[in-house]
């Protein structure tokens, strides 16, 4: 049988306008890339009956212009 432990990670940022001030924000949304590229490295160090699997379940909008100020995935982690 596999174990599995479901979370949620949420990323809370300081949101910005990326046109007029970007340096005044803080991205979630890339602290959330930066976890799921962090996990993409470390399944090569896993053992191979483990498994890592991730959704980005909110991105903190759907305009592409704003340092996003929340970001959520969900993650799932599975081993015997």
């Amino acid at each position: 049988m596999q174990a599995n432990k479901q979370v949620y990670i949420r990323f809370y940022g300081q949101g910005s306008h990326a046109a007029f001030s970007p340096e005044l924000g803080r991205s979630a949304l890339d602290g959330l890339e930066l976890l799921n590229v962090g996990l993409n490295f470390l399944r090569e160090h896993i053992k191979s009956d483990e498994r890592l699997h991730y959704a980005i379940t909110d991105t903190g909008g759907k305009s592409p212009n704003v340092v996003q100020a929340f970001a959520e995935g969900l993650y799932l982690l599975r081993a015997p």
